[in-house]
């Protein structure tokens, strides 16, 4: 029941607020059959949530409920010394070559101490993994958005070109 109650109970909350937006949007005599005394969303002055602040404030939320996984029982795998699996329970007989190369990686990062069960430090790597992805994607945006200005700018000089003809 308590897989429900907070996860199911919520992307349900989310997607019949979709669904009712859309129609509000797409088909509101459809809405107003039942209760046509009700006005439209919007029409008493609300401001609208831009979808930027709307993502903002999402990704806020899950920083936030990031120490969650504390709560878990176990770890995930890999994420202990490789010594220290049960292989057998995953059908293995010997640990996986590029685990065993790669399980000192996480003892030289940014965060060292990282899992040993502060929530400040959960809180802490979430915070830096969404500002690098973050940089990544506005870098990203940037390029794209200078590479097809370029080609606009390009095709605006030809256009001038060919009217000046």
């Amino acid at each position: 029941m308590l897989a429900h109650v907070t996860v199911a109970g919520l992307v349900e909350a989310a997607v019949t607020g979709g669904v009712v937006a859309y129609l509000q949007r797409a088909n509101l005599p459809l809405l107003r059959i039942n209760a046509p005394e009700v006005p439209p969303a919007g029409a008493g002055g609300r401001r609208r949530i831009s979808p930027v602040t709307a993502s903002l404030g999402a990704v806020a939320v899950l920083t936030v409920l990031t120490p969650l996984g504390l709560l878990a029982p176990g770890g995930a795998f890999g994420e202990d010394a490789p010594g220290e699996l049960d292989l057998g329970r995953y059908g293995l007989a010997a640990v996986p070559t590029g685990l065993q190369r790669y399980s000192d990686f996480w003892g030289s990062t940014l965060l060292p101490g990282y899992g040993d069960g502060g929530a400040w430090q959960y809180v802490l790597s979430a915070v830096i993994g969404i500002l690098v992805a973050g940089g990544i994607v506005a870098g990203l945006a940037l390029l794209l958005r200078r590479r097809r200005g370029g080609e606009e700018e390009a095709r605006r000089i030809e256009t001038d070109a060919e009217v000046r003809s």
